[in-house]
């Protein structure tokens, strides 16, 4: 199928450069390409032995799309199937996918969805905000079942930083910027979600600054943990932070009763 707009063919382009190399284990897919309005086309494997909460925040990092133009105008989004609220700026796309992931430690066996949304027009291919939904069991009715806030960052960040090897003799003498590092800024409670403010740099790109609000919902027919993640290049953060606050302000996941 061809590409509908010019964006489709720079998503293309990141999957390209965004590659990564994964440990062997279960593994659940999330989408790297897709194309505006359109189903994601293409997948990558990310672990999926680690808690559903941390792949969801690995999945955020792993969709590399298109720089923002903050003065666009909010424009609500409800998502019928799983009963989010976003609103995102009026001239965004979106892309979605749909992945099914193997049962571990938290999550059930049921299908892992992410929304992209993204500007068009800038060959920069740094920002976007995407909101990842996931299947996790009856029993955790709370984030607490996850640990606190500051655990959660703490192990969010440590499934993706790899800067231990520069330090470690097991794996010889290597220079700075030359392993994947995830550097966490902060993280609380509010509103009853989590907030989670990292940076993450893979070798030979630009780091990224990346915020994000986790919560635990009912879709009316099972619990679900909802990410949502909105990140940039570190160097354009100060441009954009007033606009990710704003959009993380409008984050509500279903008020139903777990």
């Amino acid at each position: 199928m061809q590409p509908a707009t010019p964006g489709a063919g720079a998503c293309e382009r990141c999957c390209q450069r965004h590659q990564i190399c994964l440990p062997r284990s279960r593994q659940v897919l999330v989408p790297v390409r897709a194309q505006p309005q359109q189903e994601a086309t293409h997948w990558q494997p990310v672990p999926g032995r680690r808690e559903a909460l941390l792949s969801a925040g690995l999945a955020a990092v792993l969709l590399p799309i298109q720089a923002a133009h903050a003065e666009e105008p909010l424009q609500p989004f409800d998502d019928e199937l799983d009963g989010f609220s976003i609103a995102v700026p009026s001239g965004w796309s979106k892309a979605k996918g749909d992945a099914v992931g193997k049962k571990n430690k938290f999550a059930v066996p049921s299908s892992r969805r992410a929304l992209s949304w993204f500007p068009e027009g800038d060959p920069t291919l740094s920002t976007n905000v995407t909101v990842v939904v996931t299947g996790v069991g009856p029993d955790y009715t709370s984030l607490g079942s996850f640990g606190t806030a500051e655990q959660f960052g703490d192990n969010l960040v440590a499934s993706m930083d790899r800067s231990y090897q520069l330090r470690a003799p097991a794996f010889g003498s290597r220079p700075a910027g030359s392993v994947q590092e995830a550097r966490l800024i902060g993280a609380k409670e509010t509103s009853k979600m989590y907030y989670v403010e990292y940076t993450f740099r893979k070798p030979s790109e630009q780091e990224r600054h990346l915020v994000s609000l986790v919560a635990l919902g009912n879709n009316g027919r099972v619990n679900r943990l909802y990410t949502l993640t909105a990140q940039c290049y570190e160097s354009h953060f100060s441009q954009q932070k007033d606009l990710f606050a704003g959009i993380l302000k409008t984050f509500k996941p279903p008020s139903r009763r777990l």
